[in-house]
């Protein structure tokens, strides 16, 4: 296999190819742990690398150099007057709703129905309320309760939303007697470890959706652009955080070392 490249859009296709070994790729898997992501091109498994997100590879075949040249930014894509365009708050408003109206529009063109994850928070409330605009009854939601994680249940809220813009709703409740079995499945799914746990339920609705409906539309992403995580207070308050993560760097020291106090430690380092 020296003088052969194999690509493929999973890891497993490379396995079928006899292209790739299970060998680990012991930093990554140190990168994994703290990050929870193997960083880069590079993945868990040694000789397989990734295509970098916006770029394409070419492959020359009589020097077998490999160029990655990249297609795609975010910063190319904007508007050349974008940087120095300031919006007042009221402006800033209108605008958020025309792009999300916008984008919601455009992934309801299918030529299958089209659902929603409806949680009741705020991200999928508004995917919700756009696409009904244009599908009205015909946009199926699904909202789901687990007996696992303090039995939090989002059904009342997302039952709300669906009624205020008719949709044809859906409730499901998933137990997590099975969590286990359905990490194994993911592991295979993913084709290696993976760190967020919000996969585990939406994989199980998905599977309860999956022959329902075939394209789903959630809300994923919106505290990433709308600074939803707590964690953006501390951007918020930078200067006042900043001093106290150097007290805080020293009364941790002093605390007993255990798992938290190591996220505690990684918080205040970052």
């Amino acid at each position: 296999l020296e003088k052969k490249i194999c690509f493929g859009s999973e890891i497993k296709a490379l396995e079928k190819l006899a292209a790739t070994s299970n060998d680990l790729n012991a930093p990554k898997l140190h990168e994994w742990f703290y990050y929870g992501n193997a960083l880069g091109r590079e993945t868990l498994l040694k000789g397989v690398e990734r295509v970098m997100p916006g770029t394409y590879v070419v492959i020359d075949c009589g020097s077998h150099c490999i160029d990655e040249q990249r297609y795609w930014s975010v910063r190319s894509s904007l508007p050349e007057k974008a940087n120095s365009q300031v919006l007042s708050e009221d402006e800033t408003v209108i605008k958020v709703r025309e792009l999300l109206n916008s984008a919601v529009k455009r992934q309801l063109v299918s030529d299958v129905p089209v659902g929603v994850f409806l949680s009741g928070g705020i991200d999928s409330s508004a995917i919700t309320a756009f696409a009904a605009q244009e599908l009205g009854s015909d946009l199926s939601t699904y909202s789901v309760k687990f007996d696992y994680d303090k039995g939090i249940n989002e059904l009342p809220r997302a039952r709300q939303v669906a009624e205020m813009y008719g949709t044809n709703h859906h409730e499901f409740e998933i137990g997590g007697y099975d969590v286990a079995d359905t990490v194994v499945k993911m592991v295979e799914h993913h084709d290696h470890p993976f760190s967020d746990a919000a996969n585990i339920p939406l994989f199980l609705l998905s599977q309860q959706v999956g022959d329902k409906t075939k394209v789903i539309l959630q809300g994923d992403g919106g505290d990433e652009l709308f600074a939803g995580y707590q964690r953006y207070n501390t951007l918020a308050n930078f200067r006042r955080m900043k001093l106290l993560a150097h007290v805080g760097s020293v009364v941790n020291k002093f605390l007993p070392e255990n798992a938290r106090s190591h996220s505690r430690q990684r918080y205040i380092d970052a």
